[in-house]
């Protein structure tokens, strides 16, 4: 019986996360807005300081030592702009933001 309790309330809870996860409309604040479209503005190359971790391990798997390094890696940093349409009050709104990639 427990069991049971444990299920529906989990399915609640992710129900709500769900909801609320949704994109919100500027206009007339309800949730559920549509992507309409997603494309790259701007792209720009560059560099940029990582952290990387070395781990040196013996024969049993143990890890013996860790060391940390900074390394300059090539990155492409995108200005993508992502449409969306409330569907019930049909406004359409657009949202920038700068996406950074690796390029090993």
């Amino acid at each position: 019986m427990e069991t049971w309790l444990w299920i529906i309330v989990a399915v609640l809870i992710l129900a709500a996360a769900a909801y609320f996860w949704r994109k919100k409309c500027p206009s007339c604040n309800e949730r559920g807005c549509d992507k309409t479209g997603s494309f790259v503005i701007r792209t720009e190359r560059g560099q940029s300081l990582r952290t990387f971790t070395d781990r040196t391990k013996d024969r049993d798997g143990n890890v013996v030592s860790t060391t940390k390094r900074d390394v300059l890696v090539t990155v492409e940093r995108q200005l993508v702009r992502t449409d969306w349409s409330c569907p019930k009050c049909h406004y359409e709104f657009s949202e920038q933001e700068w996406r950074e990639v690796d390029q090993f």
